[in-house]
């Protein structure tokens, strides 16, 4: 699956535009170890591992979830 699709199944949970999520991957200590910055890119090419987590930065400062509108629902 590449990064541009990964987004869209994101944007059914999170509520942010795929043009405007910026993902980046990180591990299990949450140290970051890549942005995947390229939608191009298969998810395979970053070599995540069981754990690690992709964290979603919305750019977009009128979404729903910006500045935590959505982190105490």
């Amino acid at each position: 699956m590449t990064v541009a699709r990964v987004k869209e199944k994101l944007m059914t949970h999170v509520g942010s535009n795929v043009s405007t999520m910026r993902l980046s991957l990180k591990d299990w200590d949450g140290a970051l170890v890549a942005p995947m910055s390229d939608d191009t890119k298969m998810l395979g090419y970053y070599s995540p591992e069981d754990g690690w987590t992709i964290h979603i930065n919305d750019i977009d400062a009128h979404s729903a979830p910006a500045g935590g509108g959505l982190e105490d629902v």
